[in-house]
């Protein structure tokens, strides 16, 4: 949900841009298969439920010699002020969380996530703590865990690092 809205924000704020931009699982937004930004999110379940959200967008530059190459907006030929992007986040979260309903209306969100997902039916590789697996990106189960088709059938992923996107 919270790729989807930053999705939405930087798109309406970028729109020459647009259908460059995809989502890369579970949380980063690519340009051209470069990392335009990034997503955080931090949980508590106890005493009370609660998420953060942290939200890096490279509006007017970005680091060089990442492991997954970077790029920002103006690079790309968009200029967006930090003031425009972060309007345009709030009113982007808003309508997502109204789309989200506490978990109800996951299926739109995982239909939309798809419609803009990177590397969707390509090899991919996933870096989990323990080992790196290599498969292709079959989608995102109902829980929207990635599923990665390998030799052995189809697995899923709950966390870890995709690379090998477009080469990458």
């Amino acid at each position: 949900m919270a790729a989807l809205a930053l999705h939405d924000a930087v798109c309406a704020c970028a729109q020459q841009l647009g259908p460059a931009i995809k989502v890369k699982w579970p949380n980063d937004l690519l340009l051209r298969a470069e990392k335009l930004a990034g997503i955080l999110i931090d949980g508590e379940s106890s005493p009370a439920f609660a998420v953060a959200i942290g939200i890096g967008v490279n509006c007017a530059s970005h680091p060089r010699d990442m492991p997954f190459p970077a790029t920002d907006l103006a690079a790309a030929g968009a200029i967006v002020t930090p003031d425009a992007l972060i309007v345009a986040i709030a009113a982007a979260m808003s309508r997502r969380l109204s789309q989200w309903q506490r978990g109800e209306g996951f299926t739109g969100i995982r239909a939309d996530w798809l419609k803009r997902a990177a590397g969707l039916g390509q090899p991919i590789r996933v870096r989990l703590p323990e080992n790196e697996l290599s498969g292709s990106f079959r989608g995102l189960d109902v829980a929207g865990r990635l599923q990665l088709e390998r030799p052995e059938g189809v697995i899923t992923v709950a966390a870890g690092d995709v690379f090998d996107l477009d080469g990458r």
